[in-house]
């Protein structure tokens, strides 16, 4: 299974004396080797900035692959990579199907059908 949302926990160092590097850039540049050039928006920067600091530097990083790039949408303390999840749905000519998926596993955890009408 290839998702195109991933989660990725990252420990990074904490700034210090003479370590000037940028809160985004410590956390673009913990995902470079694996994910190559990720993108992380203004907006979802402003949102957690302050939280950072508060994570101890321990965080999870919920990206989406776009077709081109790798996006931060969301950064939560601590390690959440096990609580992955999606919903997948199928749109037939006469049912429909949603089941909710396990990212990680690819396990289905549910299913509802109903019919397309």
């Amino acid at each position: 299974m290839k998702p195109i949302c991933k989660k990725e926990y990252l420990e990074l160092k904490p700034p210090g004396i003479g370590d000037t590097v940028a809160d985004k850039d410590r956390i673009l540049q913990a995902l470079k080797p694996k994910y190559g050039n990720v993108y992380i928006s203004i907006s979802t920067l402003k949102s957690y900035y302050k939280l950072l600091r508060n994570f101890d530097w321990k965080l999870t990083v919920t990206m989406v692959w776009n077709g081109y790039y790798w996006e931060i949408i969301i950064i939560e303390r601590g390690n959440t990579t096990d609580k992955n999840f999606a919903y997948a749905a199928d749109l037939g000519s006469t049912t429909v199907v949603i089941q909710l998926v396990d990212l990680n596993s690819g396990n289905v955890l549910c299913e509802e059908s109903i019919k397309n009408t």
